[in-house]
């Protein structure tokens, strides 16, 4: 009978040539299952913890070997995200520069790798550098709110108040029932103040009053305007979070907490924008709220020596988000940012 059964050619023998079936078993065919190899239990083993109780990858020992293997870019991503919230900031910064200078890093882990080396950068007393790294990545596609968060936080870091301040409206933009992102805006007002002037990324000439708002360096003439305008987007801050709070229904204790820190956070930064600019304590038993802008109010608060937004689209957009003007309150308090807000303020 020939070997040919069912279509299949069937391979038998022991391998010697000599045609023989006597020799075959089990092992020698070709479709029969691999034995399965056995793996052992190291009971004794454990987990390189870190102080957080995080577990610490083992890849410290050579980076460079890792980084060349074919995985090795994501373990030690991962090795440094460990290292980042276990507070070690040099040592996942030396990761993270690692993972920057690999040629086989793609967009995202790029983006990833960057903003966390940005961080490290920003808790070692580096902002210039932190800056610099992070506009080095490539920015998100679509309406990543993380990126104009942190991008402000740096901005503002390095002096560049206007810049981060409309960094920070472009956030709001797109998140705009954030009570975190508005006191953030206030806070970089506040540290505006503090600085004394209108220092930004490329330092004009005091006398180039063509220059560009985002290069003035121009003392401003009336730090009240806004000083107002932050402790207005505070008073918004604190009535959206506790609006949030109330939408719960029975809040958690967590929730209780967070409302009463950012109600502490908002009211501590009031009273420093309110000391910097001669205002009254609006902590005060019978302070009255935020006086609203006129029109030639916010004329001035929008020129090119304050927060310098030209566009009449991006005058309207802040002013209604932030209710900035008489008869600018919404029946609601809106939604969050649809883009389109955020498209007006990106120009």
């Amino acid at each position: 009978m020939p070997d040919e059964l069912h279509g299949l050619f069937q391979f038998v023998g022991d391998g010697d040539g000599d045609g023989s079936d006597a020799g075959s078993d089990a092992g020698s065919d070709l479709f029969a299952p691999a034995p399965k190899a056995r793996h052992t239990i190291e009971w004794d083993w454990t987990a390189p913890l870190t102080s957080r109780g995080g577990v610490l990858p083992p890849v410290l020992a050579d980076p460079d070997a890792v980084l060349q293997t074919k995985r090795g870019a994501t373990q030690l991503v991962h090795a440094a995200n460990a290292l980042f919230m276990d507070g070690k900031d040099a040592q996942a910064l030396d990761l993270c520069t690692r993972v920057l200078q690999h040629p086989a890093a793609g967009a995202t882990l790029h983006r990833e790798v960057g903003d966390m080396a940005a961080r490290c950068c920003l808790r070692l007393g580096e902002p210039a550098r932190a800056l610099a790294l992070f506009e080095a990545s490539p920015a998100p596609h679509g309406s990543d709110a993380g990126f104009p968060f942190l991008h402000a936080q740096l901005l503002a870091a390095n002096h560049r108040f206007v810049d981060a301040v409309h960094t920070a409206l472009r956030y709001l933009a797109l998140r705009g029932q954030d009570p975190v992102g508005m006191r953030h805006v206030a806070e970089i007002v506040d540290a505006w103040l503090a600085h004394g002037s209108t220092a930004s990324a490329d330092a004009a000439d005091a006398a180039d009053v063509d220059a560009p708002a985002t290069t003035s360096a121009r003392i401003m003439p009336r730090p009240d305007l806004l000083a107002r305008f932050a402790l207005r987007v505070l008073e918004r801050a604190q009535h959206v979070s506790a609006l949030s709070r109330l939408s719960i229904g029975h809040p958690s204790v967590l929730a209780a907490r967070r409302g009463a820190h950012m109600d502490r956070a908002c009211v501590a930064c009031a009273q420093r924008l309110a000391r910097r600019a001669g205002l009254p304590d609006p902590a005060a038993p019978d302070a009255a709220r935020v006086a609203l802008f006129t029109d030639a109010e916010l004329a001035v608060l929008f020129d090119r020596r304050h927060l310098g937004l030209p566009d009449a689209a991006q005058q309207a957009a802040v002013v209604h988000q932030l209710q900035l003007r008489p008869g600018a309150h919404d029946d609601g308090d809106g939604d969050e940012g649809d883009g389109s807000a955020a498209r007006q303020l990106s120009g």
